[in-house]
């Protein structure tokens, strides 16, 4: 049978799993050893485990996953807000700015790379054509409005792969439509001349 604290949730309101905050919990105790234990140790468990799992519950597996790899160069363990920090790093609006003016034009050829998804979803929000032509100081307010509220979400569909344009159709400038168009024209200016 399985472990069955392992596989339930510990709050209604959090998605993380026990044995998500056990794991992370054992990657600090690995890392960290007594500092860990010094910090945490004389609290009881279930309920340290169970106020992580609550203020971890907004967070996906990448960012749990980027808050435990920015620990590895960390002196000493973080309290629960600093974990939470470097799960999901404040981003400025400027550099994000910067990079969706660089990567959407890069999205053309296939070749965009996105270090956040909220900030893909804010240049889809705003506009590929004003986020690669804007100046900084002309659309500071919109873009950081689309950014803040793109990062509100918290969760975020993945980046969508691009997609090839459709083709413009073919133009001929004697084709029958064309033709009938100008007469149509010629006779409304002649009846306007009379």
């Amino acid at each position: 049978m399985k472990n069955q604290q392992s596989s339930m949730l510990l709050h209604s309101e959090s998605d993380k799993p026990v044995s998500v905050i056990e794991w992370i919990f054992q990657k600090m105790e690995d890392r960290y050893g007594k500092l860990w234990v010094d910090r945490y140790g004389e609290f009881p468990r279930a309920r340290v485990i169970s106020t992580w799992a609550e203020d971890l519950g907004d967070m996906t597996k990448a960012e749990i996953s980027k808050g435990l790899s920015a620990c590895r160069d960390k002196y000493f363990p973080p309290t629960l807000p600093e974990f939470r920090a470097l799960c999901r790093p404040n981003i400025d609006p400027r550099a994000a700015f910067d990079e969706a003016a660089k990567q959407t034009a890069l999205r053309d050829s296939g070749r965009d790379v996105w270090s956040h998804p909220a900030i893909f979803w804010a240049a889809f929000a705003v506009g590929g054509y004003d986020v690669r032509h804007a100046i900084w100081d002309n659309i500071k307010t919109r873009w950081t409005a689309a950014l803040e509220k793109e990062l509100a979400k918290g969760q975020w569909p993945d980046i969508p792969p691009r997609r090839e344009a459709l083709p413009q159709p073919p133009f001929e400038r004697n084709s029958e439509v064309v033709l009938k168009a100008k007469d149509e024209i010629e006779r409304m200016f002649n009846r306007m001349k009379v």
